[in-house]
């Protein structure tokens, strides 16, 4: 009888329940990914998926996946390098899972992925969205005690519409935790950052709250079409960041070429002039 260092590759397979298992040599276990790989079928339609109905999240293809109700999100295709990383294929994994993503109404980023152990629905990556829609994702921020800290790898909540703002707030932690750090970027430009510490910030943030107050109805707050009970922090946020855009579009429309060399040049400066001053009023 062979050691226990001299025993040949074997595979686990299960056939039909998880307690069926038998074990293959290498090359049998080679074919039988093969075949799953050419005929794996969406565990609802039973079709086998393809081109048109790729298998877009757990083991759904994605005529199923649209069937049920995903809140108005539209495919886009599968997951680019510059948006996010594609699963890493481990060794005898026989199954080729891929990552998709789709967009909704807004312009936000959702990703799926495709394979067995994978999760049928849709994951928020607002990272992504910030990279799709050309907004800056901060490199540095600064904490409460005055430590400089390296943030290109923060996950962020977005306050805007991404789709349709030049300018939205991004926002990493929260008020309530106290870690909560704000930045106002700007689609294809800069990203500055929000302290509470600052006069003029905290200011610029007090002038957004008492115009939503202003928008009080008996109990109730009409706030971008939608009656509320109460005014959260990110409609401040959404408020500031609509304000500063319309500071650097009223810039940007003020600002007088003098000849077409120069033009895009002194626009993009005024542009930069516009938006430190805004975001430090």
């Amino acid at each position: 009888m062979p050691s226990q260092q001299e025993r040949p590759e074997m595979h686990n397979v299960y056939l039909g329940w998880n307690d069926y298992e038998i074990k293959v040599g290498p090359e049998a276990y080679r074919r039988i990914i093969e075949i799953v790989q050419a005929e794996a079928v969406c565990r609802k339609c039973g079709q086998r998926y393809s081109e048109e109905a790729p298998n877009v999240a757990g083991l759904l293809c994605l005529h199923c996946f649209l069937a049920e109700d995903r809140k108005g999100l539209t495919y886009q295709g599968l997951l680019t390098p510059d948006l996010g990383e594609q699963p890493t294929r481990r060794l005898y994994t026989p199954y080729d899972s891929k990552a998709y993503f789709f967009l909704d109404g807004q312009g936000h980023v959702y990703t799926t992925k495709g394979g067995p152990g994978e999760k049928e629905d849709v994951t928020q990556n607002e990272n992504a969205t910030l990279k799709y829609w050309h907004f800056p994702r901060p490199v540095q921020a600064a904490m409460s005690n005055g430590q400089t800290v390296d943030a290109s790898h923060w996950h962020w909540t977005i306050h805007g519409t991404p789709r349709t703002d030049d300018v939205v707030m991004i926002q990493h932690g929260s008020s309530w935790r106290k870690d909560e750090i704000l930045f106002i970027v700007k689609r294809h430009g800069q990203a500055i950052q929000i302290s509470r510490r600052k006069p003029m910030h905290r200011a610029l943030l007090a002038e957004a709250r008492a115009e939503l107050e202003g928008m009080r109805r008996g109990n109730m707050y009409l706030i971008d079409g939608e009656e509320q009970y109460s005014i959260y922090e990110s409609d401040v946020y959404r408020l500031v960041a609509r304000k500063v855009g319309e500071i650097l579009q009223e810039a940007t429309s003020n600002t007088e070429a003098p000849d077409e060399h120069s033009a895009d040049e002194e626009s993009e400066e005024a542009n930069e002039e516009a938006h430190s001053a805004a975001a430090s009023r």
